[in-house]
């Protein structure tokens, strides 16, 4: 019998610890999608409305852009022509819902400001990662001295 509650006890204590996994990783997908979202809306040079209606489709964009990547990943021919049916078809909804900045909302421009915050934020977390490395090994070097 307890051998059962601990086993029992045992699993819902990891239980416990992969739901707050979860709900952190989720917090901070929202934060990182959050700093994207105002990071395009920055870098397009667009109002905050124009943002609040651009950025829905800026997002079924790139997941669009990325499934046709997966399902054409045999033949780069075949996947570079349906990335621009899908970059031609975006471009009119781009243009739809921000009607005065034609100019800035270009499929292409929308990549390149994509991949600036790829950058920024790969930059951001090797940086991270470097500073806890250097205290832990300050820590580790503490706890032998």
């Amino acid at each position: 019998m307890k051998k059962i509650f601990y086993i029992l006890f045992l699993s819902l204590l990891s239980f416990s610890f992969s739901f707050g996994q979860e709900t952190d990783n989720e917090e901070a997908a929202g934060k990182l999608r959050e700093r994207f979202r105002e990071y395009m809306q920055q870098r397009l040079g667009l109002s905050k409305k124009e943002a609040d209606k651009f950025f829905p489709v800026c997002l079924r964009y790139f997941n669009e852009i990325k499934k046709t990547n997966e399902e054409y990943k045999g033949d780069k021919l075949v996947r570079q022509q349906k990335v621009i049916e899908v970059k031609l078809r975006f471009r009119e909804q781009f243009r739809q819902t921000v009607s005065e900045r034609l100019d800035r909302v270009d499929p292409d421009k929308v990549d390149k400001a994509a991949g600036e915050f790829r950058k920024i934020v790969t930059e951001e977390a090797g940086k991270r990662n470097l500073r806890l490395r250097r205290n832990e090994a300050s820590k580790k070097i503490e706890r032998i001295q």
